[in-house]
């Protein structure tokens, strides 16, 4: 291990970085951080795969990837880098919403749930009751999408729904625990040695985080 941190460390730079990146992280956020490096490094290759849960921890422990960033329910603990903001929602028409009242864990179990798929082989979170109607989908994208057709309803990362939230595609449910945090960090494979470009991708990330936070009250 020692000797070959030590003979990454002594090259110059390394022509391609991995990077597992939970797809609760914000895609504007990470995209930012991406250009920046590309400025500096525009002949790095970067290769970023969107995990899911137990996927992010799983690629870094098989050192699959350069660092991580994920939070600890998917095998992710190192240098804190932000709270994500879930909240549960639903189509302004859905019938959770025409009940015209508080909701409870009950009501949602009469309804279409929508979940993204756990990536990774070792699955750290059992599935939802089996009673419980859910639709399981593999990419936030077509997650949204689904429950913005009114088709379901989600606990959705708010960051990831801004836009939603503002046009009234995506309404908040009138649930007495309709949102919840989750801590995200960032971890290297190697912390001793981990590599220039991905050192300084990582320092990217982590200003560009900071930053964000000041900027938006925490939002990102």
């Amino acid at each position: 291990m020692l000797e070959r941190g030590a003979a990454a460390m002594a090259e110059d730079w390394q022509p391609e970085i991995r990077i597992a990146v939970e797809i609760i992280f914000p895609t504007w956020l990470l995209l930012e951080c991406l250009a920046e490096f590309a400025r500096e490094r525009p002949e790095t290759r970067v290769e970023v795969y969107e995990t899911v849960l137990a996927g992010t921890g799983e690629m870094l422990s098989e050192g699959r990837v350069d660092f991580a960033i994920g939070g600890p329910h998917g095998g992710v603990t190192g240098d804190p880098l932000m709270d994500v903001s879930f909240v549960a929602v639903a189509h302004p028409g859905h019938a959770l919403h025409r009940l015209g009242r508080a909701l409870t864990p009950r009501d949602l179990r009469h309804h279409r749930r929508i979940l993204i798929r756990e990536s990774g082989e070792q699955r750290k979170f059992e599935p939802p009751a089996s009673g419980e109607s859910r639709w399981t989908v593999s990419n936030k994208a077509t997650q949204i999408r689904a429950v913005t057709m009114g088709l379901g309803y989600s606990f959705l990362p708010e960051e990831n729904i801004r836009e939603e939230l503002r046009a009234g595609t995506l309404k908040p449910l009138p649930l007495a625990r309709a949102r919840y945090k989750v801590q995200v960090y960032l971890a290297f494979y190697d912390p001793e040695f981990p590599g220039r470009d991905a050192a300084r991708l990582a320092d990217i990330i982590r200003a560009r985080t900071a930053g964000a936070r000041r900027k938006h009250g925490k939002r990102a």
